[in-house]
């Protein structure tokens, strides 16, 4: 069975009679500012790949890691690290990137679904620990003492932690990578997320070489094509690039939250690459605004939306534009559809909906709390037994967008600013503000495509 991802633009654009190029494609995690990437050389397309091109160097400068592996994308390790070792009991954080206990599970493992906290408390019932950090979407960090202390008792008895860190290249200081060469420590990096090179299928295993080693041979010869080896050597060693791109990626998260938040949909978590509500009212809310065409990536347990960064000022406010048709703001009041007997909720901001992006376990995180998917859980409570969101008012038909609001829109306008989402920009809209300043005190910045 192949779970859903992101990114399924041709297929929404089929499903909904709009075309590609008129889409804004919020629905993956994917760094909406890619690193440029070089003419490559012909040699690169004509000569079979060779380990002694200078990649490993490149990639052990860049990660801090003493071994590494190349592979297809984290994909294929993720795939592949289960059928390394014999039937045990494997612990996973969820909600989380579901890949990960779909590939325990098929390789035989008896295979668990748990909190943070709870696969922290309850480390001494696993054989394997798999945690996301950050998590996607659920936002859970992690204190690196608290990680290492985990990796060396599971360790102890010849277990492994598993860290996935395909988002954490906004926060490289967080990565366990430099320390992988500890026993039972695995770490997970994606070029993809970060590079805006998720077409490369690029990944690498940080670990000790009897980890790798096998896994090597499970993988075969050639797990990375000469193009793709020839763009990473140049990406990897573009520190004045990386630079600039963390700041952009923290602004742009910043600035998607506060449109959220405006519209009453307060992130419950997210990270530099894509912010994430839980609302029983997502499925709607999915489908309102791929109507207007805006694709985002919908969760059915729990119930929730997670929002990928506009690329620019023209993105967002298309984006704010939909929400502000689809969701009413004059607060916690219901009234009748005008064309129909359903009932719209406006769904006003909520206060305590704290962004956790700066909560690091073992305290309670994300996932512990919407572990359970529970209507109750919800963010917004609605009392109406039918909820419609408003329909368009007409089908926008224009293009990519010089301008109008209604493409994709080509200009940057983002900043390089660091600061937390309170802070506010040329490009926020300040006639509105008053309206986000309902945001919880803490909520700073935090499926994977």
């Amino acid at each position: 069975m192949m779970l859903e991802h992101g990114g399924r633009l041709l297929r929404a654009a089929q499903r909904y009679g709009i075309a590609p190029e008129q889409w804004l494609d919020l629905s993956t995690g994917v760094s909406p500012f890619p690193w440029p990437v070089p003419e490559v050389p012909a040699a690169a397309w004509h000569r079979l790949p060779e380990d002694e091109d200078g990649l490993l160097d490149a990639a052990r400068a860049y990660y801090g890691a003493p071994h590494l592996l190349p592979v297809a994308g984290s994909q294929a390790a993720i795939q592949a690290l289960p059928e390394l070792r014999a039937k045990c009991r494997a612990g996973v954080l969820s909600p989380g990137y579901a890949e990960h206990a779909h590939a325990w599970r098929r390789a035989g493992h008896d295979v668990t679904l748990a909190s943070a906290d709870e696969l922290l408390a309850d480390n001494a019932c696993f054989d394997v620990i798999v945690l996301i950090h950050p998590n996607n979407p659920a936002g859970d960090t992690f204190e690196s003492d608290a990680l290492l202390r985990l990796s060396a008792r599971l360790a102890s008895r010849g277990g492994w932690l598993v860290v996935d860190e395909a988002f954490i290249d906004a926060t490289p200081e967080r990565s366990l990578a430099s320390l992988s060469e500890r026993d039972g420590l695995v770490v997970l990096r994606s070029v993809g997320k970060f590079f805006g090179m998720a077409g490369a299928r690029a990944g690498f295993v940080c670990a000790q070489p009897s980890v790798l080693e096998p896994l090597r041979q499970r993988l075969g010869p050639w797990t990375l094509p000469g193009p793709t080896r020839y763009a990473l050597r140049q990406a990897f060693a573009d520190r004045a690039w990386q630079d600039a791109a963390r700041g952009r990626l923290h602004d742009a998260s910043a600035r998607l939250a506060e449109v959220m938040t405006r519209h009453g949909l307060a992130p419950t978590a997210g990270s530099a690459f894509f912010q994430w509500r839980m609302d029983h009212r997502a499925k709607p809310l999915h489908e309102a605004l791929a109507q207007r065409g805006i694709l985002t990536r919908l969760f059915a347990q729990p119930a929730s939306l997670r929002f990928g960064l506009p690329a620019n000022k023209t993105e967002l406010e298309r984006l704010d534009r939909a929400l502000e048709e689809i969701i009413c703001e004059r607060g916690p009041t219901q009234r009748e559809h005008p064309a129909a007997n359903a009932v719209v909720v406006d769904a006003p901001a909520v206060a305590d909906q704290s962004n956790v992006a700066s909560r690091t376990a073992p305290i309670t995180s994300p996932s512990a709390r919407f572990g359970v998917a529970d209507e109750t859980e919800s963010p917004v409570r609605v009392n109406a037994a039918s909820v419609e969101f408003r329909q368009p008012r007409q089908q926008q038909s224009a293009g990519n967008g010089n301008g109008n609001g209604n493409g994709n829109g080509n200009g940057n306008g983002n900043g390089t600013s660091r600061n937390s989402k309170s802070s506010k920009s040329s490009n926020s809209y300040n006639s509105n503000n008053e309206r986000g300043n309902d945001r919880a005190k803490d909520d700073g910045t935090t499926a994977r495509p």
